[in-house]
């Protein structure tokens, strides 16, 4: 064989190696690619399923609550005998959301009157709004007083319409305010608050300052209207008249709306407990001369 064709052999057994050698580094190129682009779509199927599992099966925050609110519901004694007014309707659970707000929807014949309701001062007092609500209690009843005069507020939360009635429990006070220096307090326009029963302590009437209303600071202050305080002060300029003749004003401005105020409905909103209370509480209180308070009575 001559060295030529040596040189060619050489030449081509050496192409063919390189060749050999490339298409080896090529497949291991490919190869290693593909074991890349699988791991990460492992990694994001991975991700993307434990994403949606936290979505689904993440905990829910826990509502805090303010205690033991069942020291608050007294069932009531009879009281110089038997209250045919009062509702047997049980009482409401023991614990309640102590943190944030939580919204109390007011369906009038009307219109809607929304209250943000404070769970950091009244507790026990929106814990019982609740309850009451999801038993519709408050449905088909009348706001059976509307006063215009000194004091300046529409009275509901009695089933009986009469002023006399209520839920066979009664709830400690909460969230009083300080008085100022001739003893009264400046309930601004927009609160809501708790009447008083026979006994002194609330059950489940209250009333809606719709313009700025002295009393005496014993009245729980429950929440405020975020909305809706228009169709209280609408109702109040159509007047009061008597229970006994709705043809007759009012004296002093204390009866019965001139136009019927029912309830046709409640809408209790889920708690927030990061809700931040939007009402006045925190302002300096002024002060004035009631000539009369909200009450259970007539």
């Amino acid at each position: 064989m001559s060295p030529a064709r040596d040189k060619r052999d050489a030449a081509r057994a050496r192409l063919v190696q390189h060749m050999a050698e490339k298409n080896a580094a090529a497949a291991k190129r490919k190869k290693l690619q593909r074991t890349v682009i699988a791991s990460a779509l492992s990694v994001l199927v991975l991700a993307a399923a434990g994403f949606i599992g936290y979505l689904i099966f993440k905990p829910k925050p826990a509502v805090p609550v303010a205690g033991n609110c069942d020291a608050k519901y007294i069932t009531p004694e009879n009281q110089g005998g038997f209250n045919q007014n009062m509702v047997a309707t049980g009482k409401p659970p023991g614990t309640q959301p102590g943190k944030g707000t939580q919204d109390f929807t007011l369906k009038l014949n009307t219109g809607d009157v929304v209250v943000q309701m404070d769970l950091n001062k009244a507790p026990c007092t929106a814990g019982s709004f609740a309850f009451l609500s999801s038993k519709n209690y408050f449905t088909n009843s009348v706001c059976h007083r509307l006063t215009t005069q000194g004091i300046y507020v529409l009275q509901c939360g009695d089933p009986s319409g009469t002023g006399a009635g209520g839920p066979s429990y009664e709830i400690a006070d909460e969230n009083l305010p300080e008085a100022g220096p001739d003893g009264t307090y400046m309930y601004p326009a927009g609160t809501v608050a708790m009447a008083e029963g026979g006994s002194g302590t609330p059950g489940s009437q209250f009333f809606i300052c719709y313009e700025d209303t002295p009393l005496q600071p014993k009245y729980t202050r429950v929440g405020f209207i975020s909305s809706g305080l228009d169709v209280v002060k609408a109702i109040a300029e159509k007047g009061a008249v008597t229970k006994e003749d709705p043809t007759k004003a009012a004296e002093n401005g204390d009866g019965t709306p001139k136009e019927t105020v029912t309830v046709t409905g409640t809408v209790v909103g889920p708690v927030n407990p990061d809700g931040v209370p939007q009402n006045p509480w925190s302002q300096p209180a002024t002060s004035g001369s009631p000539s009369t308070e909200p009450s259970s009575g007539s």
